[in-house]
């Protein structure tokens, strides 16, 4: 009966140190994928609390990044279209604004030549 104490906590440890390595690596994979300033953010956030809650913070961080970006873009097009919508109207209004081209001077000597 004596052995079997012995044999739990001999387990509970053997259990514990094969959760740490698989949580070690399992971070060590998660930070191959972050940028140098979410690495150092990661580094500030495990101190505090547990590392599996930074990926999620990362992941709303990044989605929120996206979704920023997006609309950007989608403004950036909404300029784009407007820019050119004034081009095209101001390349119409000088059209039409546009002076008759002057007579040449031939053209006047001949008209008035016609007139006499």
């Amino acid at each position: 009966m004596w052995i079997l104490p012995i044999t739990i906590a001999a387990g509970l440890v053997v259990g514990y140190a094969l959760a740490w390595t698989y949580d070690l690596l399992a971070r060590k994979a998660f930070e191959a994928t972050l940028t140098e300033a979410e690495r150092e953010q990661f580094d500030e956030y495990r101190r505090l609390l547990p590392w599996r809650n930074f990926a999620d913070v990362v992941e709303l961080d990044r989605v929120a990044i996206k979704s920023a970006l997006d609309g950007l873009s989608s403004l950036s097009q909404q300029l784009q279209t407007l820019r050119e919508k004034l081009r095209t109207d101001r390349a119409a209004q000088a059209s039409s604004k546009l002076p008759r081209p002057a007579r040449s001077v031939r053209t006047l000597l001949t008209s008035r030549r016609a007139a006499q």
